[in-house]
């Protein structure tokens, strides 16, 4: 599943996963769209459009019209939406407290339970594959570098989030949209890309030169000659 882009508008398209075929365009509307995740029976697809500036998400039956609908479709920028192992939970990142944040509803029933997981940001979603974690990114004061934070699940409980903590931290590329890590499905590896961009001159130590003086002098104390 990918956005292609025709007459400077992205639609949605799918091909086989081994690259043979051709690729058959699934949505035919007037705004960009770009694909976030299926639902777990494999027969929706959620996806981010722009709409006047924030981004809104909607909903493709694969198996109907393809037209899409909205899901959410509010004042506030919606986006990244990831549907939860079991199909009964939907996380996504919005800026409605004022900053980017990640929150929960619940799926399909959108307007049936709600609530922000994060408080101090946070975007791009994914779940665990046994639906005992949640997972979000943070980017890292200065710009440089990323954090993974892992928020234990316990559902059935009044509040089912408990308290974040960091489980990745490192010098690895945050991208301009979308989600460009991934979870193995024991939970205990990460999929990332790492920034080998070489440090900028000013945060390298500064070279060294070493001169050793009167070195043959010391070379005859190491190895005496007879």
């Amino acid at each position: 599943m990918f956005s292609a882009e025709e007459n400077s508008v992205a639609n949605l398209y799918w091909q086989a996963a081994d690259g043979t075929g051709t690729p058959q365009q699934l949505t035919d509307r007037p705004r960009s769209q770009f694909p976030t995740s299926f639902t777990h029976d494999g027969k929706s697809l959620l996806f981010s459009e722009p709409v006047n500036a924030p981004f809104d998400m909607g909903i493709v039956d694969l198996a109907g019209d393809r037209h899409g609908a909205w899901l959410i479709h509010t004042s506030f920028s919606e986006t990244n939406g990831e549907i939860s192992t079991d199909g009964k939970w939907l996380a996504y990142e919005s800026n409605e407290s004022g900053q980017q944040e990640v929150w929960v509803r619940s799926f399909p029933d959108i307007d049936r339970e709600r609530w922000q997981v994060s408080t101090d940001g946070g975007s791009r979603p994914a779940w665990s594959q046994d639906g005992h974690e949640l997972f979000y990114h943070i980017g890292v004061q200065g710009g440089v570098g990323v954090k993974i934070l892992s928020v234990p699940l316990q559902w059935g409980a009044s509040r089912p989030f408990g308290t974040p903590h960091v489980i990745v931290d490192g010098a690895y590329l945050t991208p301009n949209a979308g989600r460009n890590y991934d979870v193995s499905n024991d939970g205990m590896r990460f999929l990332m890309i790492k920034d080998a961009t070489p440090a900028p001159s000013s945060a390298r130590p500064p070279s060294q030169i070493a001169v050793e003086l009167n070195w043959v002098d010391g070379l005859k104390r190491l190895v005496p000659t007879k």
